[in-house]
């Protein structure tokens, strides 16, 4: 791992070697506000390997991480499918028309491989989700990049995974004590295409400020259009400047930590409350007694 100081610190870890990828990391991490991060020269699966990378971003504390893995990562286990084909039909096939049993998706026909969005609550892992790049768009023509040091609005659409929408919330998102609307001029916006069956993340320029009420509405009619520009889908009000990702979620890690601290609720004591003067009251419950068995004094026998 690369020496850093402790001052340089910040709320990610890549992991990641020195390869052409240095574009799309560097756009994604802009948007998610997250320029320094502590950077791991490697390639591993961050669902395979949650735990390394989870034991990395808590010495780190840090609370999410990104790692990517290459075509050269999946050769082993392409080399495994190929095998199991062979063995069933007799008969040779290439490696680049291997598919995942699950999901039917080709794994070696990558021009950008996969990577894996985790985040980290408690030093254990709660949700990693793996997403297969299938395509990117660094720059669109005639149109200008989002300044630096600019802040975001995560718009979310159409999505039903509620976990997958409070990681990528959290992850682009960043606390401000107030805020502006009329400053407000980018958005991130994350969809669901249905037709296309993948998830969609690009950024926006606002044009006209009213045309954030209608987002919602105009973007649920006709987000099955694949042709149209997301910026012809939301209405007039938008521009898409880009980056423009495209995405296929192929797998996803739900941490058993968040969902048992949901169900457990403090229970109420319901024997316990509090007067007018603040005074904790109690109520106290016994068993009823048998007065049968207790002697009174009428029924003691003088002995004299």
């Amino acid at each position: 791992m690369t020496k850093i100081k402790k001052s340089d610190l910040k709320d990610c870890v890549l992991f990641m070697k020195n390869t052409k990828n240095k574009s799309l990391v560097r756009d994604l991490l802009k948007i998610a506000a997250k320029d320094n991060y502590f950077l791991v020269p490697e390639e591993v699966d961050g669902i395979q390997n949650k735990e390394k990378c989870c034991r990395i971003a808590a010495s780190k504390k840090c609370k999410f991480f990104v790692s990517f893995k290459n075509e050269m990562v999946n050769k082993t286990k392409s080399d495994k499918i190929q095998k199991k084909n062979t063995a069933e039909n007799n008969t040779e096939s290439n490696s680049k028309n291997i598919t995942e049993d699950n999901n039917n998706i080709d794994i070696s026909d990558k021009q950008h491989g996969l990577f894996s969005l985790g985040r980290i609550v408690g030093n254990t892992p709660s949700d990693i989700f793996t997403f297969k790049l299938l395509s990117y768009t660094d720059k669109f023509d005639n149109v200008l990049p989002f300044e630096p040091f600019s802040k975001f609005l995560f718009l979310s659409c159409g999505i039903k995974n509620k976990n997958l929408v409070n990681t990528m919330q959290e992850l682009f998102s960043s606390k401000i004590q107030q805020v502006d609307v009329d400053a407000i001029e980018y958005v991130v916006l994350f969809y669901y295409n249905e037709m296309c069956n993948n998830y969609i993340l690009t950024v926006l320029r606002i044009k006209n400020k009213h045309s954030l009420s209608f987002a919602n509405k105009n973007l649920e009619k006709t987000e099955n259009t694949k042709e149209k520009k997301t910026s012809k889908m939301l209405g007039e009000g938008f521009d898409e400047i880009g980056p423009r990702y495209e995405l296929f979620l192929i797998n996803e890690y739900k941490g058993n930590s968040t969902e048992e601290n949901q169900k457990k609720k403090a229970k109420k004591n319901k024997n316990i409350s509090k007067t007018v003067t603040k005074d904790t009251v109690g109520r106290l419950y016994v068993k009823k007694q048998d007065l049968r068995d207790v002697k009174v004094r009428s029924n003691i026998k003088k002995t004299n």
